[in-house]
């Protein structure tokens, strides 16, 4: 059974952001100025988007960041007149062992329950808030219906490539898990079914890692909910990755989004 229901979505636009990730959070771009620029460039990006459907954006922080520099943008740079929220989340410790996107669902957990734009919409859009996604409107163009879930399920190929068994990997979604730099939930989805999934995080396991925990909690919930396992267009971020401080633009990244694009309306998850 679904829960999905007709109407036009309304969507609100999340961009998650932590400015200090602090030393025990591994990822080599951690500078606090070079992500703060991130930020602002990214959130400059958004209110320059003329989309209507991208009017209300929610700016969600959780390291206690001084967020001035980002209202002023908001106060100067604000062709559309979109309506933006801050919300700042109290900074709290990584438990050992768990990946940092315990952080981030602990973060949006509280952030959509204190949003007052969040509650205006059906929907809302988790973006992580250094990229931008040019393709976003080009996305939402092509969702139709008013689906609960929209993911971009995929396999880590990386694991696979240097045995034969990359074939059998795809064929049967090993380790597939929902990439978490651009996901859509149906807000009122999110609460019944989504709220508190960082608390289920285990350490040292894949179920520590955000992107395979939302993938699992949707294949709990597949005969119950509307969802999209794969977009229907590609989505792909643009900037430096903070992991590995990786251009999303590079070369190999654009052959590879190439071929996921050749394989969009198949079985196959790359």
């Amino acid at each position: 059974m679904s829960s999905a229901s007709g109407g036009t979505p309304e969507y609100v636009l999340v961009l998650t952001a932590t400015v200090n990730p602090g030393q025990s959070v591994k990822v080599q771009r951690k500078d606090p100025e070079v992500r703060r620029r991130d930020y602002l460039s990214a959130l400059d990006f958004w209110l320059q988007m003329k989309d209507s459907r991208l009017n209300r954006i929610v700016f969600l922080e959780n390291s206690g960041a001084d967020l001035s520099s980002f209202r002023e943008l908001v106060s100067e740079k604000n062709p559309f007149h979109k309506s933006v929220e801050f919300i700042s989340t109290e900074p709290v410790d990584i438990p050992e062992g768990i990946q940092h996107g315990w952080g981030e669902l602990r973060m949006l957990d509280e952030g959509i329950a204190k949003s007052q734009l969040v509650s205006e919409g059906t929907h809302f859009i988790k973006a992580t808030g250094r990229l931008i996604f040019p393709s976003l409107p080009r996305l939402l163009d092509r969702i139709s219906g008013s689906p609960d879930v929209v993911a971009e399920c995929r396999i880590p190929t990386s694991e696979f490539r240097r045995g034969l068994s990359l074939i059998p990997a795809i064929l049967e979604r090993r380790k597939a898990y929902a990439t978490t730099q651009v996901i859509l939930f149906r807000t009122s989805v999110y609460e019944a079914y989504f709220r508190g999934l960082h608390g289920r995080m285990e350490k040292w396991t894949l179920s520590g890692i955000m992107e395979y925990i939302i993938y699992m909690r949707l294949r709990e919930v597949e005969q119950e909910l509307n969802i999209l396992w794969r977009f229907p267009v590609n989505c792909e971020p643009v900037g430096i990755g903070a992991k590995a401080n990786q251009n999303y633009s590079s070369v190999p990244k654009r052959a590879v989004n190439f071929v996921r694009g050749l394989l969009r309306g198949t079985d196959i998850w790359l």
